[in-house]
């Protein structure tokens, strides 16, 4: 994929980025189907994520590298993939890069093939990829992506993608992966809040997050929960704060920031917004043994704890 750029420097600063929303497709796309709704009397079983939709897919890297790994993993050209910007000059871009990218695989497979017939019979690759320009979802088909991506667009953004006209139902979309811009908790809750609840049918399954260019992305995968399935709804760093100890440090570090940039905020102002109440209730009792424990105190001071 570092082919495709002309610097080195925006590459591995683009791929830093976006490698780890990666991993939770990949951990994802190897995990069995379970049963969801189909409609109000039928259940169906999940198939395995087969068919990725990248929504805002920009240039593509993202959408290149998922597939090219899936290539690789499988030798195989099943995996269906669809890729939609809004942006037709970006969709341009995308698909020069991904004819070097089959030019390369070409080679590649070319060169590890130990005879003529071999290569006759390989010809060049083709990986299955099919940009679209248009706004939102409104690209595919019903049955065409088992998964949707959206990354490098704000939470309102999202949601509003997400949860008009019903589209993922319509879609029979049943895993979605997201990386907002927006990082501060009470974005993130609402975010959160409108795939968990409303009668929205989305259950968190797996977090992760990178700090990059005094930035943090907090990525997250959500699966359309079993119809029998009571909900469960989770809460934003469930899953970081149960993770690796790299990762869990880069959360510890988020949060020791948001609680001291709120604790300024209500400095200055006397009251906080009500997510920013939410959020720092829920970090400070259901957590309270975690590395920002001592950050927490001058709430129990001024009494923001509900």
């Amino acid at each position: 994929m570092e082919m495709l750029s002309s610097s080195r420097r925006s590459f591995n600063r683009t791929w830093a980025r976006m490698s780890p929303l990666m991993d939770l497709v990949v951990s994802a796309s190897m995990q069995v189907g379970e049963h969801v709704l189909k409609d109000e009397t039928n259940i169906q079983s999940t198939a395995r994520l087969r068919s990725i939709a990248d929504i805002g897919c920009d240039h593509g890297l993202l959408s290149l590298s998922l597939a090219s790994m899936a290539w690789s993993a499988s030798q195989s050209l099943d995996v269906g993939t669809y890729r939609s910007d809004i942006s037709s000059n970006a969709l341009s871009s995308a698909i020069l890069s991904l004819d070097k990218v089959n030019e390369s695989l070409s080679r590649s497979a070319i060169s590890d093939t130990s005879n003529k017939e071999d290569i006759d019979e390989l010809g060049s690759i083709k990986l299955p990829i099919d940009f679209r320009v248009g706004n939102g979802l409104i690209t595919l088909e019903p049955g065409e992506a088992d998964g949707v991506i959206l990354a490098g667009m704000g939470v309102h953004t999202m949601i509003e993608i997400l949860t008009g006209s019903n589209a993922l139902d319509v879609l029979g979309t049943n895993y979605l992966f997201l990386q907002p811009t927006n990082s501060r908790p009470r974005h993130l809750l609402l975010l959160y809040d409108a795939l968990q609840n409303d009668g929205h049918q989305w259950e968190l399954r797996d977090e992760n997050i990178v700090f990059l260019g005094g930035r943090w992305y907090i990525n997250s995968y959500f699966k359309r929960r079993q119809a029998c399935k009571t909900a469960t709804t989770h809460y934003l760093g469930d899953f970081l704060s149960k993770d690796d100890i790299i990762s869990r440090a880069a959360y510890e570090s988020y949060v020791t920031h948001h609680i001291n940039w709120l604790r300024q905020d209500y400095s200055s102002k006397a009251q906080l917004e009500i997510d920013d109440e939410r959020w720092l209730n829920h970090v400070c009792k259901c957590n309270a043994n975690a590395g920002w424990r001592d950050d927490c105190e001058w709430i129990r001071s001024n009494k923001i704890y509900k």
